[in-house]
């Protein structure tokens, strides 16, 4: 199929979208009894609608960046198909909620469980957009500047949020170097690198800068010289750009708070990076590493939180084509939530998992940057190196190695356990670094399933062993970021669809076997379609985009068919009186 077809499709797909859920909305606003439950969700309903109209503009308006061509017309034809299928599925998504919406007649709690549907289908779109925005920047148009400016001034992606991202990748690829140097020099900066008022495991530490407290991070550029030396000028290049960029405005995805500027300690032979500290977020934080160590043990959900939040910091650093190359948990951060006024509790007890901040940008920089390959042999940051980065590297950093990295912490996180102590002699006898990523594999198959599950074990191993399925990858390394992306979301996504369904047994709606009956259905359909036909039917239509668009179509009228009379019977189902035509209802 033409790339006129794909697009001709993809914007039917959109006007129904826009349909459906404005008629979503209104279906909820004329329920009686509802109050403000109602308004909250047809608020919700109509701020989805016109996110999707708002993504739908910015694709296909024309434009003077693209020579009055479109947006969605400089993608190639296999990722045109698969925004096609992304929106085909945020669209079966609506038309469940719109059947949702009019399962409680009365206000129950039935109106509830509807609303958290709803939540879902947010977090759906939201992982669209996601997508899309992957393929703005992670593509071939992605290098394109006056494609990056276009993202960062029009007002269609600044609604969407794509203009952080893209204004963060303009930085990133600005070979011209910082316009504006970030260097603080004060007196009383001075000060409080010589006496802070807080450290941090000799790498971090806590001051009050002009009455406002700062975190600052250090950074040595001449670890081996025991006299005060200058720093170079190729040193001070990299740590400006490194700066420029963590001071860019980033999305909360990053975890990575505002960077102030930079301090140079010439005494110590180092630099201080200057951070803000996170609101709320005043009392000394712990590293990741000395967390584990400890005696707290987070619960399972707050371990799948932390985790989640580091595998999305990673992916997002490399949406703008950036390497960390330290990430390590001696390098995360967790601040203690604010303390409540009774009882008095201690700070370690308070770590809020949720938001874990990620620092250790010693060697951080643009993914084709420079790399110095010097040596370092200590294990317990070779433990979190790729085999092919350890001793003295001979192949640039890659997006591959930061993710082994992530694949370490999250196995540490999914046993609680530093990665170091799991051999009994800390591989000080090992000397080949691909035996240590064997021990690690197998490690992680064997004892993480009994501790987090299967999803999660299957996130750690593939992070290991770099199993993302990126033969023929394109240079940007699209089908790796993409696999990446998939994987982060797979064990929430699974925990997930089991929400959806358990949320359809409505047990305090009028008529308990009927209620069963309608949770059971939706049950079956939850896990029998969307864990099984439905993505087999999505991977074997993605290779083929003629096959893909035909089997969207006579699918898409197949199940619109189905759906009109669904909705027509609903009512029915739900009409005490009319319990025999439920019965025939259910069946259908």
């Amino acid at each position: 199929m033409d790339p006129l077809s794909i697009a001709g499709l993809t914007l039917a797909v959109f006007d129904q979208l826009l349909k459906i859920g404005e008629r979503t909305a209104q279906l909820v606003s004329t329920y009686r009894g509802f109050d403000a439950d109602s308004k909250t969700l047809e608020n919700k309903i109509r701020d989805e609608t016109n996110r999707t109209n708002t993504l739908s503009v910015l694709l296909f308006q024309p434009c003077a960046a693209y020579e009055d061509n479109s947006l969605f017309e400089q993608f190639n034809e296999g990722v045109q198909a698969q925004i096609l299928l992304f929106l085909e599925h945020l669209k079966r998504g609506l038309i469940t909620s719109l059947h949702g919406a009019t399962l409680t007649p009365t206000k129950t709690p039935g109106l509830q469980q509807k609303a958290k549907i709803v939540d879902n289908l947010t977090d759906l779109n939201g992982r669209i957009h996601e997508n899309i925005k992957l393929w703005c920047l992670a593509t071939t148009i992605g290098i394109d500047r006056t494609h990056l400016k276009h993202l960062k001034s029009d007002d269609r992606s600044k609604e969407l949020g794509f203009n952080i991202d893209a204004d963060l990748q303009l930085t990133v690829n600005d070979s011209n170097g910082p316009a504006e140097s970030l260097e603080i020099k004060d007196q009383a900066l001075y000060e409080c690198l010589r006496k802070p008022s807080a450290k941090i495991e000799d790498r971090f530490s806590i001051c009050s800068w002009s009455g406002t407290p700062v975190l600052l991070e250090y950074r040595a550029y001449a670890p081996d010289m025991p006299d005060p030396v200058p720093i170079r000028n190729r040193t001070r290049d990299v740590v400006e750009k490194l700066t420029q960029l963590l001071h860019q405005p980033k999305e909360m995805v990053f975890r990575t708070p505002s960077c102030k500027g930079w301090c140079l300690d010439s005494t110590n032979n180092r630099v201080a990076f200057v951070f803000s500290l996170p609101p709320d977020m005043d009392e000394t934080p712990f590293s990741l590493l000395s967390t584990v160590h400890m005696q707290i043990q987070p619960t399972l959900s707050q371990r799948y939180q932390l985790a989640h939040g580091l595998a999305k910091s990673i992916s997002q650093l490399q949406l703008v084509k950036c390497v960390h190359e330290s990430f390590r948990s001696e390098n995360i951060l967790l601040f203690p939530s604010p303390a409540p006024n009774t009882p008095p509790s201690k700070p370690e007890s308070r770590l809020d998992f949720r938001n874990p901040w990620v620092f250790g940008f010693e060697f951080s920089r643009p993914e084709l940057g420079f790399s110095s390959g010097r040596a370092d042999r200590c294990l317990a940051r070779d433990v979190y190196r790729h085999p092919s980065r350890q001793g003295r590297p001979n192949e640039p950093f890659k997006k591959l190695h930061d993710i082994y990295a992530l694949g370490v912490v999250l196995l540490e996180i999914g046993l609680w356990q530093p990665a170091l102590t799991l051999e009994r002699e800390q591989f000080k006898r090992v000397r080949d670094p691909f035996t240590i990523q064997k021990f690690l594999v197998r490690h992680a198959s064997k004892t993480l399933p009994l501790q987090v599950g299967e999803k999660y074990t299957e996130v750690v191993v593939r992070c290991l062993t770099g199993d993302f399925d990126m033969k023929d990858d394109t240079k940007e390394d699209l089908k790796l970021q993409q696999s990446f992306r998939n994987l982060v979301g797979l064990a929430i996504f699974s925990v997930l669809m089991l929400v959806i369904g358990g949320l359809g047994v409505p047990f305090l709606v009028t008529g308990g076997a009927f209620g069963w009956s309608i949770g059971a259905l939706k049950l079956v359909y939850t896990f029998v379609y969307d864990i099984t036909i439905g993505p087999v039917c999505y991977s074997l239509s993605l290779p083929s985009t003629r096959l893909e668009a035909k089997l969207v179509v006579l699918s898409r009228n197949s199940y619109d068919i189905a759906g009109i009379v669904n909705t027509a019977l609903t009512p029915n189902m739900l009409n005490p009186d009319a319990w025999g035509r439920g019965k025939k209802a259910i069946s259908f």
